[in-house]
């Protein structure tokens, strides 16, 4: 299995179309079975190179994907990562650190739900709750899910918001400084 991704991502177009050509040549390879995973959005030069390669693919439009099953992968992979975060987490410190049952179920579920359908939502959240410079995983994680009870922001807001108030406001001994709630509106518009 060979995974492309971003394949819309090239400097150039015509590398992205040279890339799809490539790919149409692998089915002559008969030593071995070679199969391709590609991602893409739906740019016109990469959807009329695969409407050349003819049958030889499978078309998968992600924004055509049940909500229940983009719900249970990025719920099993959150379990997963936060497993990994507090294991980690629980090598490198001293002490009883994180329970096994941590974070419990209704965090995971929360975030899960913050999550869909946005799986880079998921994968920046793991990023953020696993480093450790500011405070342990179930700290970062409850940051998170304090973002989301405030309410009146978007998906997106949601997802950077807690990052960069970690990222750009100093710390001092008594935790972030805080800044005016509208500040954070113009950070990030």
């Amino acid at each position: 299995m060979v995974v492309v991704d971003a394949l819309d991502e090239c400097d150039r177009e015509d590398d992205a179309t040279a890339i799809v050509r490539l790919l149409s040549m692998a089915k002559e390879v008969t030593s071995v079975r070679l199969r391709f995973f590609v991602t893409s959005r739906p740019e016109l030069p990469i959807r009329l190179g695969f409407k050349h390669i003819g049958d030889s693919y499978r078309d998968l439009a992600l924004h055509e994907i049940p909500s229940p099953d983009i719900k249970r992968d990025i719920s099993i992979f959150l379990a997963f990562q936060l497993a990994h975060i507090r294991q980690n987490f629980n090598e490198t410190i001293t002490g009883p650190g994180l329970p096994p049952d941590r974070p419990p179920s209704t965090s995971l579920e929360s975030l899960v739900d913050m999550a869909v359908p946005l799986f880079i939502f998921a994968s920046t959240a793991c990023l953020f709750i696993a480093d450790s410079n500011y405070g342990d995983p179930e700290e970062q994680l409850n940051r998170i899910l304090e973002y989301h009870k405030t309410g009146g922001w978007s998906q997106l807001h949601k997802t950077y918001l807690p990052i960069l108030d970690q990222l750009l406001l100093k710390r001092t001994d008594s935790g972030p400084v805080s800044r005016p709630e509208n500040k954070k509106a113009e950070i990030i518009t």
